[in-house]
């Protein structure tokens, strides 16, 4: 986890945001736990809401969903559209169908993260892994 909080370090708490595709791994979380105690940046975890706030139960974080950490839901997210038709443009000379690229979306959560890396919503910097 050592380029994770190398890459944190280099964004500021009130502009950065680091990404983190495994939002349902212990090391994830605990990482995710330490980046908020040193105000680095602000984590955004990609999985799923219920599994993530009952694993941070289970490990005694302090982690607050909507305060200290951003949960992405990729089977539920607004974004979801924009991902796949992004990713189906990037790899469609690679034979991938709109069906398979949604279908990546929803199964890959490193794939919605990268996607979520490439989209510029703000000026603030981001780090994915």
């Amino acid at each position: 986890m050592k380029p994770v909080f190398t890459a944190a370090r280099k964004a500021s708490a009130s502009t950065g945001r680091v990404v983190f595709a495994e939002g349902e791994e212990e090391r994830v979380l605990r990482a995710a736990q330490i980046i908020v105690d040193e105000r680095l940046a602000q984590p955004i975890l990609i999985g799923r809401p219920e599994v993530i706030e009952e694993r941070i139960q289970r490990y005694g974080l302090r982690l607050k969903a909507g305060v200290h950490i951003t949960i992405v839901n990729p089977q539920h997210d607004d974004r979801y559209h924009q991902y796949w038709t992004e990713y189906h443009a990037l790899m469609a000379r690679h034979g991938v169908t709109a069906q398979y690229a949604k279908l990546e979306m929803r199964r890959r959560m490193k794939r919605c993260a990268s996607a979520s890396c490439r989209r510029p919503r703000s000026k603030a910097r981001r780090t994915c892994w």
